[in-house]
């Protein structure tokens, strides 16, 4: 076995968890010939679906607990829901789409009994889609990316500074927002 099967197992693996960013990063990795466009591609789709359609079982054979769990949810959850009630086509090829969505709606098309071959061939359309976009993107703007993290590396200590002091002034102005909230009612 060669480090390139690693590297492409690894894809197969962070694929759902790091969302937009493995394909994106992959492209940029494919336009630098680190590696390979249609493997690449294949172990991204490969190990999304798969936890798409886990996802989706777990909704099938939990219904009752998706259902219960899903009720108190915010309005922008049930919408999304309403969606998959009425469609079910739809509401698979959103699920990779769907920023937000991605965990929700295979486990909402699980639990609302969309049949298995619908959801099934809707997810694999829409990974593929959704992975062939983004490693486009990313294999578009390699060379671009590669300036930007020149230069972001010699501004390094400002760059970081100025991400925590944004992120520190996010949290506290939403802390005094929530509290304000909390204050009127």
């Amino acid at each position: 076995m060669t480090e390139g099967f690693w590297a492409y197992v690894t894809l197969s693996l962070t694929g759902f968890i790091g969302s937009e960013l493995v394909p994106l990063l992959s492209g940029i990795a494919v336009e630098e010939g680190q590696l390979l466009f249609t493997p690449a591609a294949v172990s991204i789709v490969a190990g999304v679906w798969t936890v798409m359609s886990l996802l989706y079982f777990v909704g099938r054979t939990n219904a009752a607990w998706v259902r219960l769990k899903l009720r108190d949810a915010p309005r922008v959850v049930q919408r999304s829901l309403e969606v998959v009630r009425y469609n079910p086509w739809r509401a698979t090829i959103l699920a990779r789409f769907l920023f937000g969505g991605r965990m929700l709606l295979p486990l909402a098309c699980g639990a609302a009994r969309v049949p298995l071959w619908k959801f099934m061939s809707g997810a694999l359309i829409s990974t593929v889609l959704w992975v062939f976009v983004y490693m486009t993107v990313g294999w578009a703007v390699g060379p671009g990316a590669a300036v930007v993290a020149a230069k972001v590396r010699s501004l390094g200590r400002v760059v970081s500074v100025l991400l925590v002091a944004g992120c520190v002034g996010i949290f506290l102005w939403w802390r005094r927002r929530r509290r304000a909230r909390r204050a009127q009612g």
